[in-house]
């Protein structure tokens, strides 16, 4: 029922349906279940999208926002049309990442996707990139253009994407941006006293119900603990063994039982404290203020040396 044939020149392909219709119909302004919109059977673009690479050096690891971007374009085919689509990305590396299709039923027309894909180790430039489409039955032609900007940078911080002594607005910016939070919502940044924050988010406790607090002294980021929402005294063998593994990559081969079986209750090996890469962490129980109430959690905690 569908036959494909790709014509390649830096993303130029063909794609064909069987069943036969009068003419291609093109209308000014649709808009697909997606809710994205067309012009002439052809997906709007912005006039110019920019994609950075942003490198984060801290002193536990090294992350990333972003390893790649991908640039769609979208074509409406009416059954029986075929449709080509060639990409000239005017000398910026890009690879030729999707093609494909899926029947649009609300307005009864094949969407043709095709994509570039930009990678991080691609080197930075800004260049005008087109795609032109060609409607095969009505032979006509609908380009599109946009220009992409491509850049790769770097920072050096202390934990995730902030530094100690960082304040406490700077720490919330930066912070829901990494995560993708809001301000004041459920798993959102909470503030629940002048020196204390908190997220329902960890970076690095290996646990699925986990929570981060960060503590203020005079303003100033001075500690980052991230705790297991539940009262572990036994912790399920994979989340032992996960941290068990953390602390080994974090230069501390202690373990985390003084005791460790699996048919007797383990005696966890708290509090420990060791220094990795100028910062001190400490595994332990401790006291959080939270809205409902105190808990007594157990944590890793980050400090400066």
């Amino acid at each position: 029922m569908k036959h494909f044939l790709f014509i390649v020149a830096l993303g130029g392909f063909i794609l064909s349906c069987k069943r036969d219709k009068d003419n291609l119909n093109l209308t000014p302004v649709l808009v697909d279940s997606q809710g994205i919109t067309y012009t002439d059977n052809v997906s709007n673009i912005e006039s110019e999208y920019n994609f950075p690479f942003e490198t984060y050096y801290t002193k536990l690891d090294t992350t990333y926002n972003k390893t790649e971007y991908i640039l769609p374009i979208y074509v409406l085919v009416d059954e029986g049309d075929s449709v080509q689509i060639n990409w000239t990305a005017n000398g910026l590396n890009a690879i030729l990442f999707s093609e494909s299709k899926q029947w649009e039923s609300a307005i009864q027309k094949w969407k043709i996707t095709s994509a570039l894909k930009f990678i991080k180790s691609f080197t930075p430039g800004s260049r005008k990139i087109d795609h032109t489409v060609k409607f095969i039955k009505s032979g006509k032609i609908v380009t599109r253009s946009t220009k992409v900007n491509i850049t790769n940078t770097s920072k050096n911080l202390d934990f995730g994407r902030v530094n100690f002594g960082m304040s406490r607005a700077e720490v919330k910016v930066y912070e829901l941006a990494k995560f993708g939070l809001r301000e004041d919502s459920f798993n959102g940044w909470n503030e629940y006293s002048p020196s204390l924050s908190y997220i329902s988010q960890a970076r690095y406790v290996p646990d699925n119900l986990t929570f981060t607090c960060y503590e203020f002294s005079e303003n100033k980021l001075s500690k980052i603990s991230e705790a297991f929402l539940v009262d572990h005294q036994n912790f399920p063998f994979e989340t032992a063994d996960a941290l068990y593994r953390l602390f080994v990559r974090f230069g501390n081969n202690k373990g985390i039982y003084k005791i460790y079986n699996l048919t007797n209750v383990d005696v966890l090996n708290i509090p420990q404290t060791w220094n990795y890469n100028g910062l001190k962490i400490t595994f332990h129980k401790r006291e959080f203020l939270l809205q409902t109430g105190n808990l007594n959690r157990l944590c890793l905690t980050f400090e400066k040396l």
